[in-house]
């Protein structure tokens, strides 16, 4: 079982964009239901990138949601750096709204 660190950022975004919430709780539900035998097997289904000098995953939940978030693997912590957002402006231009703490 992985443990989530500051959910409270999914939640958060659920409240702002109501058509993702289901789709978090599901993704919420995969990582913490025990699914995954060891931390490799967790690591290896995510993308990794680089934040500021140490690893960090980049989650892609749905094609417009993204998290961002380091991974302890000894502890099996997933501790969640910030999510961000693509979507559509009346434009038709795509704009990324985000929030990334520390």
């Amino acid at each position: 079982m992985i443990k989530i660190i500051r959910r409270s950022y999914l939640e958060d975004h659920w409240k702002r964009y109501p058509e993702t919430e289901e789709v978090l709780k599901a993704w919420i539900y995969k990582i913490q239901d025990g699914s995954y035998e060891s931390s490799k097997d967790f690591l290896n289904d995510f993308p990794k990138t680089a934040l500021i000098g140490q690893e960090a995953l980049n989650f892609q939940v749905t094609p417009s949601v993204f998290l961002l978030a380091s991974f302890h693997a000894v502890l099996k912590v997933l501790v969640i750096r910030g999510i961000g957002t693509l979507y559509s402006s009346s434009s038709s231009n795509l704009a990324f709204s985000h929030d990334f703490r520390r």
